[in-house]
């Protein structure tokens, strides 16, 4: 059944766990995501598979899969606390 999730609800994770989400799903790697996000790749990689692990998934591919099949909408700019 192909369809539009009206609200696929609030994710399980933390707000650090929520931005490498977003930045994962827009296709950077670990090291443009710590340069965009002032965190080490270490950091990065850690914070990923968190978001991983709470959503049993086992690599980025499906996490991507995952964001577009439940209808998660990358929030703003100024929602994710990047300067606008």
């Amino acid at each position: 059944m192909v369809g539009t999730v009206a609200d696929p609800g609030p994710l399980p994770l933390t707000p650090a766990e929520e931005k490498v989400f977003w930045e994962v799903v827009q296709g950077h790697t670990n090291r443009q995501i710590g340069d965009r996000l002032f965190i080490s790749p270490r950091t990065v990689q850690t914070h990923l598979s968190n978001i991983l692990s709470k959503l049993t998934l086992d690599n980025r591919a499906q996490l991507v899969r995952y964001a577009y099949e439940n209808g998660y909408q990358p929030p703003t700019s100024a929602a994710v606390g990047e300067a606008t």
